[in-house]
């Protein structure tokens, strides 16, 4: 790319962020709200952002974030309710059954662990309990206005409402027309403080069939999970978000309060707003609805547990029923790190069609069909990793000599000044074009808020405009180290005898869920299980098997 493009884009790129015209204000419970008024369509992005995710869980309660999650959507005492005593009612009478459920499934778990039978007075009373757990939850059903909040954002023009959980943050989303921006503080302030867990064990069962679907059923979604507890051996990134199954099993309608009221009090949680509104009319409806809302008691607790050293190489091999692969993952450093801004460039030196892996992996030595590299850094530390996807016949250790081959060159040799100045291009023209987006802007400033401050956003394209050819070759001797080296090779399982792998999978996959699906009320939970069922069939190669899957699902989808 011509140096005088290159120099304009980044010039067009500083100006740009210095033209975010971030409007702020913090009320005195502390919640922050970050206001950029964009008026060309009379519509705004509206979001939530909370500072809680995986990261803020421990063993025992894995998966709570994203369960808190699910939960925030079934209302509170006004919303999702048309008799607000009897739902309470009900769910007392729930909880009761749900305390006699418990004891017998902890005797039950203690029996086996022993490796003896389970006593039949014992399953028959559990059986008992369950047997009495099932009416009282189709009672309450009978009072549930479903989709109460979704609907009312509908009904008022709102689209894209959605939530999403990870290691570090959960947030809570919809775009709304201009003059409907006061019943997304009303319906939110609402759910910050008055959320009422109904539905808690269906809706823990729904959560719990998602990680069947996304992790269990998938060829290395268990291998995947494995690798990454073997790569953080102290921080609490070691469980995945979905968390364990066993923990999903175990966790209280309780045990969600108490998240609950650490982590969505208003001092943990910033308010976005891009698009046709003005700060003036934010900080109105926001001393309104969410001034009154108390501070949390206390501070939520910060994570303290920091990843020891790495002292020498950790390596992990499993069998798949999929394409073979290669993972090496380093540690490196948490978000807003000086050396962040050299480890994003490194990365895209590495990545791409155009990046060094893939031009040594795939169009010089032939070894693989793809190969690229990644930089995950989160709020408390960070990852750096390479894939290779190897092909059928080639020699997966051959295969790891040349991709470290490459990385080694990468700690020792500097990049070229023109393959520098491409990434930075590719890097700062990736952000602009996000920004251009009111959803993406809100979540490129919401999210820097939450690791430090929106105004970061300018000092990190600053930065990645200073970047040197040496600054990458430091980076890279610094963190991407032998000793540091995370490995997994993924071989492809043999089939067993006379048993076509993929056909295994579909008929799995396919079982799994219309086994479901009558279980599955919720229409939003049948939709995502079919999303996520889609993605997974979609890398069927064997068309007349895939179009059979897609029938099949297609006329799941007509029962909704």
């Amino acid at each position: 790319m011509p140096r005088l493009f290159a120099c304009l884009l980044l010039a067009a790129s500083a100006a740009f962020a210095q033209e975010i015209a971030v409007e702020e204000f913090t009320l005195d419970n502390g919640m922050k709200f970050l206001i950029v008024p964009r008026h060309e369509t009379p519509r705004v992005f509206c979001a939530i952002m909370f500072r809680v995710g995986a990261v803020n869980e421990r063993p025992g309660i894995t998966g709570i974030s994203h369960i808190l999650e699910h939960m925030m959507f079934k209302g509170t005492h006004t919303l999702g309710t048309s008799d607000a005593k009897a739902d309470a009612a009900a769910n007392d009478a729930i909880e009761q059954v749900w305390v006699d459920i418990r004891k017998d499934r902890a005797a039950v778990s203690d029996v086996e662990r022993k490796g003896v039978p389970v006593p039949d007075d014992l399953a028959q009373h559990l059986a008992g309990l369950m047997a009495k757990y099932e009416p009282l939850s189709k009672d309450q059903k009978a009072i549930i206005v479903k989709d109460d909040l979704w609907e009312r954002y509908m009904r008022n023009g709102g689209t894209n409402l959605n939530a999403s959980t990870g290691e570090d943050s959960t947030q809570y989303f919809v775009e709304v027309p201009s003059n409907k921006v006061e019943l997304y503080f009303w319906q939110e302030s609402d759910r910050m403080h008055d959320a009422v867990w109904r539905e808690f064990y269906s809706e823990r069962e729904v959560v719990k069939e998602e990680r069947r679907l996304s992790v269990e059923s998938t060829p290395t979604g268990c291998i995947d999970e494995a690798f990454e507890s073997m790569f953080w051996q102290a921080m609490p990134y070691t469980w995945p978000v979905v968390g364990w199954m066993s923990d999903l099993d175990a966790i209280t309608p309780a045990d969600l309060e108490a998240h609950y009221r650490t982590f969505y009090a208003p001092n943990n949680a910033v308010g976005v707003f891009v698009g046709d509104v003005d700060a003036k009319r934010v900080r109105e409806l926001a001393d309104e609805y969410f001034a009154p809302l108390a501070r949390g008691p206390k501070p939520p607790p910060p994570v303290v547990t920091k990843e020891p050293p790495q002292v020498g190489e950790r390596r992990m091999v499993a069998e798949a029923e999929s394409q073979p692969s290669i993972e090496v993952a380093w540690h490196t450093v948490a978000a807003r790190h000086a050396d962040e801004p050299a480890l994003s460039l490194l990365k895209g030196i590495l990545d791409g069609k155009t990046g060094r892996l893939y031009k040594r992996l795939v169009l010089e030595k032939k070894l693989a069909i793809d190969a690229g590299a990644s930089s995950d850094l989160r709020r408390w530390a960070g990852e750096f990793g390479i894939t290779v996807k190897p092909k059928e016949d080639a020699d997966l250790a051959e295969a790891e000599r040349e991709a470290l081959a490459v990385v080694d060159e990468g700690a020792s040799t500097p990049p070229t000044l023109d393959e520098l100045q491409k990434v930075k291009n590719q890097l700062l023209a990736q952000v602009v074009q996000r920004m251009r987006s009111n959803q993406g802007l809100a979540f490129i400033i919401g999210r820097s808020e939450l690791n430090g401050s929106w105004r970061d956003v300018k000092g990190q394209l600053d930065a990645v405009e200073k970047v040197t050819v040496y600054d990458v070759v430091d980076v890279a001797k610094k963190y991407l180290t032998a000793q540091g080296r995370n490995v997994l090779w993924v071989k492809r399982k043999a089939p067993e005898p006379g048993v076509d792998p993929e056909t295994a999978m579909v008929e799995k996959t396919l079982n799994r869920i219309k086994g479901m699906w009558h279980d599955m009320k919720d229409p939003a939970a049948r939709a995502q299980m079919l999303e996520q069922a889609r993605a997974r069939l979609g890398e069927v190669k064997n068309a007349e098997l895939r179009k059979k899957a897609e029938d099949t699902l297609n006329e799941l989808e007509k029962q909704q």
